[in-house]
Order: C-alpha cells, then structure tokens, then sequence
C-alpha cells in the first residue's frame, strides 16, 4: 500500500489515504509532486491556510494553481 497525504486548499484540509501500490499510480487529475516532506505539507497547511486571510487563496509567493501539486508519499510494508 501506498499511504499519501496533501493539502487541499479548496476544502482547507489536511488530507491522507492509501491505494494499492499494484495500481501504480495516485488518484489525482492533476500533475503531482510526490517528493514533497511531511513538513512542508504541514507548513503549506499552517502558514498557507489556517493564518491566510483570503482562507487558503493563493498569495503572491504561493505556487501558480496549474503547477504540481505537492504530495507525500510512503510506501507501507509488512
């Protein structure tokens, strides 16, 4: 199993799940980064959501919305 975790910025929510790690892919219909750490997941979540003003909007220094998005990725073994 794969378990994956990222910041949906839409539903201002820090998300986690697992899928098969036979099916070789994420579920996604976006381009995805999955180099991103934990941390910087986290930090996108605290200082680009939970303190942004516009409630998880984009600010100036943030990524363009048509770039990667950043997941964490960990392989689960027995």
């Amino acid at each position: 199993m794969l378990f994956y975790c990222w910041h949906d910025a839409q539903a201002r929510q820090l998300r986690f799940s697992l899928v098969s790690a036979t099916h070789g892919r994420l579920p996604f219909g976006c381009a995805t980064n999955p180099a991103a750490t934990l941390r910087a997941i986290a930090e996108r979540v605290v200082h680009g959501d939970w303190y942004n003003p516009q409630w998880g909007a984009l600010g100036a220094d943030d990524t363009e919305p048509d770039s990667a998005l950043p997941v964490f990725v960990a392989l689960l073994q027995n």
